[in-house]
């Protein structure tokens, strides 16, 4: 039946043109074939042909080319095979009746007929609907990758779908399946609550079942498949099947777990978050103007000074705004909420507490969320309580006012070059004063500094500074330059090179104009110089007196060595401006003329101690006395005698003590002298009045070894002295007082 119904549908036309056509072609046809037959069919048989040619067209054609069929073979009948056409006589009562019985028979014929075709067209409808759901049904499960399965309870066997197998890990193609089957994919573990879901789904009104169940593929891999389909059961209850479809949700079954990790990991930041705002004391607020719900943390009541039960009320926090920043904070409010508005809310202001009333200062920051159409859907933001910020930045505002002041006191230009200000940053006008330029023009380039402003002798010095700045040292460094107005100018740069937060080098520093104190420490150094010019023509003086009044005296050799010495201390303070006087280069000029031409005879060390002009006087004579001493009578009066000459520096408490050795070796033995000499007064006097220290002379066997000990400055100085700086003994009080008088 199937396959007649396939041909029916072949065969048949909906185009009437067709079907009118083929009725007169089907009609003559079987007129052709009844005059072909006449003489041998008898003459019932003039109906006969013209049945089937009537019911093909109208099954073929439809109701109207079977009418037409019907009327053209009624007129063929008629005119071909009953009475003479040309004569036109009546037709006889059995001829009349034949006929009516002929049309009746065809009408009917051509009713049913239009009848199973309506009912064919439906049944060939619903075919093509069915399987076009079923086709959309199978795309729709391939597409989603689902495969459906079943099973007959009577049977005791199923199917799974290509889909099905596939996803279970067979061939993808149909296939039985048996309990045994369906035991072998479900892990063991999962059995027992896949045989729960399925009697519960028997048990239940719709007997509806889903769950998700792992499966154990033929090549050995574990998937998480959802299974979800229907019992079907008889009237009794009594499951006779199911139906169902499988899809494989491993992918699925993974994300859900990796969000409900990346949920418990949110959970856990927002909880850190909490602490950390907590600990940080920073309050948090919510705004949902489409819940209309407002929150305030814990943190920020706290800050309000609010009760923990505060309700975040917008008018009791406008309330808490100090009144004369009110009015600004709600209109920037206002700006940050209007649809045009910036999207974000950042104030800070003054803030009344509700509980002790104390002014704090606040910082407020916010975010505006809106929807596509611009409207405002959420607002949040933070509040930190900034007043011990705000009291910092008024400290750090007071202390560079102070610096400012300080260095505009003390005619400080203040500068900085970095690489993310290559042209330069000078903070005060003083600096554009000391170059003459005009501060609208801003700061002078390094690089232009470097080639115009620096005078040619001087660059070379200016380039070693920018180096040492550049490897992040400290500098201090003087150059000239041509001033627009007062011709050349000479400058003093100190400062420092080093690294910023982003790691980018900057050099900040100071800028001083010394040209009148440079011009005035020439004259002084000229002075200085005229000073020892005349005082060595002084001691030339008093020596050549001396010479023609003691000639022959004994105690000469003394007195001229003894003015070598003060020459010697007098050159030395004279190359320091008489301001201070290295040890290592008094022992050195003392020592000189007893040292042999190898270079034998004498040792020096000691670390850089440098004294004040009293005290390298007194060190000089003491030394000079020694050593006439050790030449006249000890270690350096024979080739093989050593002199060694040793000084340290110690602690002693809030003071530091220098401690000179004095020690003789190789020389003749040495006695205790019977009598004190002018010599050893002299150094006693010298070291006790000018450096309040004192000497110890013993007179060991093997050679003279002398202690000096002086009591130097107080420990901070000291630290800085160490480095070579000046190394002065207290005055008494007495000469203090004497110093003070002989000024005034």
């Amino acid at each position: 039946m199937k396959h007649v119904l396939g041909l029916y549908r072949i065969c048949r036309s909906e185009r009437r043109p067709i079907g009118y056509v083929a009725a007169l072609i089907i009609v003559a046809a079987a007129t052709v074939l009844r005059f072909a037959l006449q003489a041998e069919a008898p003459p019932n048989l003039r109906f006969v042909l013209y049945y089937p040619a009537i019911l093909i067209t109208g099954a073929l054609f439809g109701i109207g080319p079977g009418l037409l069929a019907l009327a053209l073979s009624v007129a063929a009948i008629w005119f071909f095979f009953i009475g003479d056409p040309a004569a036109f006589e009546a037709l006889s009562v059995s001829e009349e009746t034949a006929m009516v019985m002929f049309v009746a028979a065809n009408l009917l014929h051509l009713l049913v007929t239009g009848l199973l075709r309506a009912a064919t067209d439906e049944s060939r409808a619903a075919m093509e609907r069915a399987s076009d759901a079923e086709r959309r049904l199978t795309m729709a499960l391939a597409a989603g990758r689902m495969g459906t399965v079943s099973y007959d309870c009577r049977m005791l066997v199923g199917s799974w779908s290509a889909t099905a197998a596939q996803i279970f890990g067979h061939p993808p193609v149909e296939r039985a399946a048996t309990v045994a089957d369906w035991r072998a994919l479900i892990v063991p573990e999962d059995w027992p609550r896949a045989e729960a879901v399925l009697f519960r789904a028997i048990a239940s009104v719709d007997r509806f079942y889903a769950g998700e169940f792992r499966v154990r593929r033929s090549d050995g891999a574990i998937r998480t498949v959802d299974f979800s389909g229907s019992v079907i059961a008889d009237d009794r209850g009594l499951a006779l099947g199911m139906e169902g479809v499988v899809v494989d949700v491993t992918d699925r079954v993974e994300q859900r777990r990796r969000i409900e990790e990346l949920a418990d990991d949110l959970a856990r930041s927002e909880e850190r978050l909490r602490i950390a705002a907590n600990s940080a004391q920073i309050g948090t607020w919510d705004w949902n103007p489409v819940e209309n719900t407002r929150t305030w943390s814990d943190e920020f009541r706290a800050i309000l000074g609010a009760r923990p039960d505060q309700p975040a009320d917008p008018i009791w926090f406008g309330e808490r705004i100090h009144p004369a920043d009110r009015e600004r904070v709600i209109a920037d409010h206002t700006a940050a909420m209007a649809v045009d508005g910036p999207g974000r809310h950042d104030n800070a202001f003054r803030i009344i507490r509700a509980d002790d009333g104390a002014i704090r200062h606040v910082v407020v920051r916010g975010r505006v969320i809106r929807d596509t159409e611009g409207r405002v859907v959420r607002a949040i933001g933070t509040m930190i309580d900034a007043t011990e910020i705000k009291s910092a930045e008024l400290a750090i505002a007071r202390s560079r006012d102070r610096v400012a002041v300080a260095t505009a006191a003390a005619g400080l230009g203040v500068f900085e070059y970095s690489a993310r200000h290559p042209d330069g940053v000078w903070e005060n006008e003083r600096l554009y004063e000391i170059f003459g330029r005009d501060p609208a023009r801003g700061p002078i380039p390094l690089e232009e500094i470097r080639r115009e402003v620096v005078i040619a002798e001087d660059r070379a010095g200016f380039e070693a500074m920018a180096a040492e700045a550049a490897r992040g040292g400290e500098f201090r460094f003087q150059f000239r330059f041509r001033h627009p107005s007062e011709g050349v100018r000479r400058v003093e740069v100190v400062g420092r090179g080093s690294h910023d937060a982003d790691g980018l080098r900057i050099v900040v520093g100071t800028v001083k104009d010394i040209t009148e104190r440079h011009n005035a420490e020439e004259r002084q150094h000229m002075l200085i110089n005229e000073l020892n010019h005349r005082v060595k023509n002084v001691l030339a003086t008093v020596q050549a007196i001396a010479v023609a009044t003691m000639r022959g005296n004994p105690v000469l050799p003394d007195f001229q060595g003894r003015l070598g010495s003060l020459a010697v201390a007098n050159d030395i303070l004279t190359r320091e401006n008489w301001e201070r006087a290295d040890i290592r280069s008094l022992a050195e000029e003392v020592l000189a003329p007893y040292r042999r031409p190898d270079g034998s005879g004498t040792t020096i060390e000691g670390p850089a101690v440098t004294l004040g002009a009293r005290g390298a006087l007194a060190i000089a004579m003491t030394l000079h006395e020694l050593a006439t001493n050790a030449a006249k009578y000890g270690a350096l009066s024979v080739p093989e005698g050593r002199v060694v000459v040793l000084w340290t520096l110690t602690p002693d408490g809030g003071h530091h003590r220098l401690l000179v050795t004095w020690r003789e070796s190789g020389g003749p033995p040495v006695s205790v002298p019977t009598r004190r000499g002018f010599g050893s007064r002299l150094m006693e006097r010298m070291l006790a009045q000018e450096m309040g220290g004192s000497i110890e002379i013993e007179y060991a066997p093997t050679g003279l070894h002398a202690t000096i000990v002086l009591a130097l400055g107080t420990t901070p100085a000291e630290a800085a002295r160490r480095d070579g700086h000046t190394v002065d003994a207290p005055r008494s009080r007495r000469r203090r007082r004497c110093a003070r008088r002989c000024r005034a």
